[in-house]
């Protein structure tokens, strides 16, 4: 059955409790002292919420496999002609979340009830090349320009719209490559070490849906220091405004305050808020959603001392809070996923299932992991 909607009242993405799991922080409620918080983002683009916002409503909750295929097929044709889909191997996740075509080095993953897909060339993906002495990451201008190459032809086979694409703030970066590397798999080279330097080139471009960003949403390429595109991940569910507007709370401040209040965490823990932005929120791309809503986005990290060691401080990954700002009253779908990974809870108690909650890392004082 559906489930409630949040309305403006706060919920947690990654709950507060999980935190405390993550870092051994009090529950929710039982913070003994203040902590330092540190606002870290620049926003890509400034967003000013209007006084009434619509929704963002998905156009089909589930994906039939023949319109998964055709999807498919129109991925292959923008940047892997070689990919034969009536001859690849298809595997289904038991638990229907995913879909994964194969053929040659070819891989496809779908998201069948959200329709999102990643492709990725094995070969080439995350490959130390025989030679990559000699290789030099494409520079960014280049990058762009291959990337928007790609956008055109995936907005002319109706895979996005490159409209929605935040083209002025790009997010370009480059894995690095050097320190003790060792040769290609099977190979024979022996290990060498090197200054690490920029290998292949990565660009994620972000999507926009009327001027507010699709949390999660958007094209992340990589491309290989030859211009060959070795990965593509196109994290684009097909939605639409919702006829209907609704009174939107835009106030970032009080937003702030409100995440302030919700937090628990020990005496002297620091956290470090890496994002804090007005967002259309999309839970999670394996499942489906009646709806994307507005609202304000918090993803941070804590690092909680540990008692008896000075300087040391247990580090929870990344953890999310989203507090809505429309007062909606509609029904969301609930999410198979999290009901999954109950039932898991139940039959694995602990952390014997894979997708377990784990514990965070350790850091001493002066680390820079921002």
């Amino acid at each position: 059955m559906p489930t409630q909607g949040s309305g403006r009242r706060h919920r947690l993405v990654t709950g507060l409790v999980a935190a405390a799991t993550l870092v051994g922080l009090p529950p929710a409620g039982a913070a003994d002292g203040a902590a330092e918080i540190r606002y870290l983002y620049k926003p890509p683009v400034a967003v000013k919420p209007a006084a009434q916002v619509p929704l963002l409503v998905q156009k089909a909750r589930e994906f039939p496999r023949e319109r998964i295929e055709a999807r498919i097929r129109a991925l292959a044709a923008s940047v892997a002609p070689g990919f034969d889909l009536a001859r690849a191997r298809m595997a289904t996740v038991a638990d229907g979340e995913t879909i994964e075509y194969s053929y040659g080095p070819h891989r496809v993953k779908v998201y069948p009830r959200s329709g999102m897909m990643k492709y990725a060339n094995r070969a080439a993906y995350n490959a130390i090349p025989p030679d990559f002495e000699k290789q030099r990451a494409v520079r960014e201008e280049r990058a762009l320009l291959i990337a928007r190459e790609l956008v055109e032809r995936l907005a002319a086979y109706g895979l996005i719209d490159q409209t929605e694409i935040l083209w002025h703030a790009p997010h370009v970066y480059y894995r690095k490559l050097g320190e003790d590397v060792g040769g290609p798999v099977g190979g024979g080279r022996p290990p060498t070490s090197a200054p690490p330097r920029d290998m292949d080139t990565r660009v994620f471009l972000s999507r926009l849906k009327d001027g507010v960003p699709v949390s999660g949403h958007g094209v992340r390429i990589v491309i290989n220091p030859d211009e060959k595109i070795a990965s593509v991940n196109l994290m684009w569910r097909d939605v639409e405004k919702s006829s209907k507007t609704y009174r939107t709370d835009g106030d970032m401040a009080r937003a702030r305050q409100r995440f302030e209040r919700a937090l628990a965490v020990s005496k002297g823990a620091r956290v470090d808020v890496l994002v804090d932005e007005f967002v259309y929120l999309d839970p999670s791309p394996r499942d489906p959603v009646a709806f994307l809503e507005p609202g304000f986005l918090f993803v941070y990290v804590v690092r909680t001392p540990l008692a008896g060691k000075p300087g040391v401080f247990a580090v929870s990954k990344k953890l999310h809070w989203f507090l809505g700002a429309t007062e909606h009253g509609l029904l969301q779908v609930p999410s198979l996923r999290k009901a999954r990974l109950k039932r898991l809870d139940v039959e694995l108690p602990g952390d014997r299932h894979p997708e377990a909650t784990r514990e965070g890392e350790h850091e001493r004082e002066g680390d820079d992991r921002n």
